[in-house]
């Protein structure tokens, strides 16, 4: 996007730095591998990219299921460069992998470490996932923008401290687990705003490298252990956007048409998958599609329930912007014959099967829908793009280029779908370009009626949690605290507190920080927890998903309890209700349930016995504490870990009756029963209850540690 200087919305310019922009140091090895990035290349194979201060004769990478046991190899002579660049991009391609299995790889190198990726999973695969959507990213730090306040605390190029979270790429670092792969449709680094910095005029072309060179190390410690799926945006187009005549003064053969774009990505990017569909039309559209692909600027992938088309909306179709003397003034493309990127999206979108993948994704860069004026939507994109779109059931358009987030009701043509949310039969189109570059952010502009959602009050990017065949969740998320944002029309009697994260010591100073000056409450509710699966399988356990587990469930309450109180938060008559599970108890613990998810459980025993503790801590001051199992819900985490098939046997209550049972049971509470385990809604959903404690049990039920 076009610069936006707005000091107000988005970060100052810096003109005042003295230094220009800088490359980050040489490795002695100069075969060190440094910008890794990984793709989903194929069905059952993985891309590794990376690149060197120097050309290699043959790339090669080792990989295994085991970190100590890399037993296999593979081995490329992909190794190119261009003009300006001081690196060669290197690319090998990991094939022939077992579907959704933990992976180890090390880059053949002198000075090179083993990393892991999740393979991916197979076409079909109905397993719940998320995936992070950031788009319109930019280098951060003293080369482009640093969040403002203590100095002291900015981040260290190219170092990404996962503590410091007020960046997105760190916020990514920070939530690794929670997403299996990131979906970036155009901007990256922002390298062509180096003129924006007074300090680079006298050498722009090697501020250009040398910002593209620290983004994509600031980037690595998420793309080298997640595919990281690219296509292509205005800012890749040119050194500088300044127009056509002054484009051709200012860069370098090496520094235009998305070169820089084209030797990282281009071989990292799939074309299309062949269809695993039993419809011999699929297989003729797919096999069609797999021609017709231009990676990285065009191409789809499969993964689960998923498909996904990524679009180019820069070149490559009638009035594309930045085409020569376009209305961007960039100078691009083309890149394949005319009409073939609408060919590639038709035949694409046509060999989808939906009993395969139900849910079909078009991502691309530039949107036409936006609450903002004309500058901020391409015409020619709709008019290339959404007939094909609407005309093949397409779920969901990921855009980005307005520097915000957004979320618009279905619609095509720009008419709202009747259906809205209910099965509409047209895309629902959302904008993930907050993720924070040296523009800043874009004001949400006045064009409102057909959007639902807009935030542009601080950096953001969005999630996609593909749930199941039918549903789909859409968080935008701010990255300096990882939280939605305060939804629009929230009630002013509710104070939204944010950067409240159970997984930091620093939870209840957070905590009592933002209540100051609030008198003692009367109910503090800690519901807070994570279930991630477990087995004793070949896998096992993974060490940092079971640190957050117990973490969230049994740490972080003693410290939000302990703030609580010694901030005059807590006083004679408050009630303290930690939400725990019949799951925390070992009692009820039946052989016939077998083992597993050890965390889960093990952190709702040690919540069990943190609740006990802090009741006889504050007992003489009047403090009741009650460890509650709310029931067995019907929400998406239990979904999302396969206890859906268990709902209806298993007596399972919504959120909205679990809560209203907590809210009965809260006011009813009374000292005599502090320290104590309960069921307020009794045995009804505790599937081993009768079982373990006989017949004709109580409601409310007290439970058995």
């Amino acid at each position: 996007m076009n610069p936006i200087l707005n000091p107000f919305r988005g970060l100052p310019l810096l003109v005042a730095s003295v230094l220009a922009a800088h490359y980050p140091p040489k490795p002695s090895d100069l075969t060190t591998p440094v910008q890794t990035r990984l793709a989903i290349s194929g069905a059952n194979s993985i891309s590794v990219g990376w690149n060197t201060y120097e050309e290699l004769d043959q790339p090669c990478v080792k990989y295994g299921t085991e970190s100590d046991s890399l037993d296999l190899e593979s081995c490329s002579t992909i190794s190119v460069t261009y003009n300006t660049s001081r690196t060669w991009s290197n690319t090998v391609i990991l094939s022939n992998l077992t579907a959704g299995s933990t992976y180890y790889y090390q880059i053949v190198s002198t000075n090179s470490t083993v990393e892991s990726f999740l393979s991916p999973r197979a076409a079909g695969d109905k397993t719940a996932f998320t995936t992070s959507v950031v788009i319109d990213l930019g280098v951060y730090g003293v080369d482009g923008f640093t969040i403002e306040g203590d100095k002291s605390k900015r981040d260290i190029i190219p170092t990404v401290d996962p503590s410091l979270n007020h960046t997105t790429i760190g916020r990514l670092a920070d939530n690794f687990n929670d997403y299996e792969w990131v979906l970036h449709p155009g901007d990256f680094a922002y390298a062509d705003d180096w003129f924006l910095k007074i300090d680079n005029w006298l050498d722009g072309h090697k501020a250009y490298e040398a910002i593209l060179e620290e983004f994509y190390n600031q980037l690595s410690p998420i793309s080298s252990r997640k595919p990281y799926m690219a296509s292509p945006g205005n800012h890749e187009a040119d050194c500088e956007e300044l127009g056509t005549l002054l484009e051709e003064l200012a860069c370098p053969e090496g520094q235009r048409n998305f070169t820089d774009f084209r030797v990282r990505f281009g071989q990292n990017m799939p074309t299309a998958f062949g269809s695993t569909s039993s419809n011999n039309t699929a297989k003729v559209n797919a096999n069609k599609a797999k021609q017709l692909a231009n990676p990285p600027f065009w191409y789809s992938f499969e993964y689960g329930m998923v498909h996904v088309t990524m679009i180019d909306t820069e070149t490559d179709f009638t009035d594309a912007p930045d085409l020569p003397y376009g209305s961007a003034g960039l100078d691009g493309g083309n890149f394949g014959y005319t009409g073939q990127q609408v060919e590639f999206l038709e035949a694409d979108l046509a060999s989808v099967d939906r009993t395969v993948t139900p849910w079909l994704v078009v991502a691309g860069h530039r949107p036409w829908y936006s609450t903002g004026g004309s500058d901020n939507i391409c015409s020619a994109c709709q008019d290339a793009f959404e007939p094909l779109m609407y005309q093949y059931g397409v779920d969901l358009g990921v855009f980005g280029h307005v520097h915000n987030s957004q979320r618009f009701a279905p619609m095509n043509n720009s008419v709202v779908d009747p259906a809205d949310l209910n099965d509409p039969a047209s895309p629902l189109y959302i904008i993930a370009g907050g993720a924070g570059n040296i523009e800043g952010l874009t004001d949400v502009g006045t064009n409102v009626s057909s959007n639902r959602f807009a935030y542009a009050d601080d950096y953001s990017y969005a999630t996609l949690t593909f749930a199941d065949e039918n549903y789909l969740e859409i968080n935008f998320i701010r990255s300096s605290t990882a939280r939605s944002s305060v939804p629009k029309d929230f009630p002013e009697s509710v104070k939204w507190l944010s950067n409240i994260d159970l997984t930091k010591p620093n939870v209840g100073e957070e905590l009592t920080s933002q209540l100051k000056g609030e008198k003692a409450l009367d109910v503090a509710i800690i519901t807070a927890g994570r279930f991630i699966t477990e087995g004793f399988n070949d896998k096992g356990p993974n060490w940092d998903e079971e640190v957050t587990m117990y973490t969230t469930s049994s740490i972080a309450p003693v410290f939000i309890v302990h703030g609580l109180f010694h901030a005059g938060l807590l006083s004679k008559g408050s009630k303290v209700i930690l939400v725990s599970s019949e799951s925390g108890s070992i009692t009820l613990r039946h052989e016939s349930e077998g083992g597993g998810n050890y965390a889960h459980h093990a952190s709702k025993a040690a919540l069990n016995m943190t609740g006990k503790l802090l009741s006889l801590d504050l007992k003489d001051a009047g403090v009741v504490v009650s460890i509650v199992h709310p029931g067995f819900m019907r929400t998406e985490m239990t979904k999302g870990v396969g206890f859906d098939k268990y709902w209806d046997a298993g007596g399972a209550v919504t959120p909205d009756e679990a809560a209203e049972s907590l809210v009965e049971w809260t006011e009813k509470l009374n000292i005599s029963k502090t320290g104590e385990y309960w069921a307020p809604r009794g045995p009804g959903d505790i599937g081993t209850a009768e079982a373990v404690l006989g017949k004709g049990l109580s409601t409310p039920l007290k439970l058995p540690w």
